[in-house]
């Protein structure tokens, strides 16, 4: 399925959840995702499916002091 992960078109399994994707792209560090304009909450990423052509912003989230 095509997707658009940061302005880069990408394929990913159809049917695909959010953690699905992140496993799939073997994207380990905590990050945040933007579906369309939406905010994902951490909480969702295990039940939101990823539609065709989604456009996707993956935000890594960095820890400091």
């Amino acid at each position: 399925m095509r997707i658009y992960l940061n302005r880069k078109e990408e394929d990913i399994p159809e049917n695909c959840t959010v953690q699905e994707m992140l496993e799939y792209k073997n994207l380990k560090e905590r990050v945040s995702i933007w579906i369309n304009g939406e905010q994902i909450l951490l909480r969702d990423y295990s039940t939101r499916k990823i539609q065709p052509n989604d456009q996707i912003k993956l935000i890594r989230i960095l820890g400091g002091g």
